[in-house]
């Protein structure tokens, strides 16, 4: 029995950056967990809140790019196929 072929590299990237998408997105809505909506550090109101030093653009900013690149990679892993990665997986058995 023979080593068995990797994933494509562009479905794992997809896959890696579309869960580190989904994880930072969880983290940013979910209250009290460095989000934007909870209670203020300041006046302790609730609702949304300016964390200091603008880590709130940033952080949306994170989210942004790694849907971009999750968006980018599947469009390489399920729709146009690039034969470098092909060759790739060949190459290995």
């Amino acid at each position: 029995m023979g080593p068995t072929a990797p994933a494509s590299g562009p479905q794992a990237y997809w896959f890696c950056f579309t869960l580190t998408a989904l994880a930072l997105l969880r983290a940013q809505v979910t209250p009290g967990g460095g989000s934007m909506i909870g209670t203020s550090v300041a006046t302790g109101a609730t609702g949304i809140t300016h964390h200091p030093h603008g880590r709130i653009f940033r952080n949306w900013l994170n989210i942004a790019v790694f849907v971009v690149l999750a968006m980018c990679y599947a469009w390489f892993a399920f729709f146009e196929r690039i034969s470098v990665f092909d060759s790739l997986d060949k190459g290995v058995m």
